[in-house]
């Protein structure tokens, strides 16, 4: 998720941080990030730094640790569903200027997600954006790929194989 994610906003021309630990930092310029963080040196949540999105594609956050963070009108959106997003969600509509937002393409009627799915596979096929496979596993071992994802440090995609 975090590696199209700076892709596409980069196809945008959204000006983007990645934040990341340090054996990812190349990994995350190499897609387009003008600046990066690495996470295992700076807390994120402590720079003087804001922004108009904050995107947390691991739900290792929190509206309340980056509300700070945002400009005005920003939103902080996540693809992690817990109770506190939904809280934060239903709080935010009804109070300030900055939102909380869950955010599940899969949830989009059929027809939105198809249109999605075609626009992301031009950019693919144009070589635009690209993927990025940390690993692959045989579908034998998918197990082990829950359990590598699972950690919260993969890198890249998780592929599994079906021969």
């Amino acid at each position: 998720m975090g590696t199209f994610a700076v892709q596409l906003a980069t196809h945008v021309g959204a000006e983007v941080t990645g934040v990341c630990s340090t054996k990812n930092v190349d990994l995350v310029r190499s897609l387009g990030a003008d600046a990066v963080v690495d996470y295992t040196a700076t807390d994120v949540a402590e720079t003087d730094e804001t922004y108009d999105v904050i995107f947390d594609a691991v739900g290792k956050g929190s509206f309340a640790q980056f509300n700070r963070m945002l400009n005005p009108n920003g939103l902080y959106i996540t693809t992690v569903p817990s109770v506190g997003i939904l809280l934060d969600m239903a709080r935010t509509r009804l109070v300030g200027d900055r939102r909380a937002v869950f955010a599940a393409t899969g949830m989009k009627p059929t027809g939105v997600r198809k249109k999605y799915l075609r626009e992301l596979q031009a950019l693919l096929d144009s070589g635009e954006i690209r993927s990025v496979i940390g690993r692959r596993y045989p579908v034998a071992e998918i197990i082990e790929a829950h359990r590598y994802v699972d950690t919260g440090h993969k890198r890249g995609t998780a592929v599994v194989t079906i021969d």
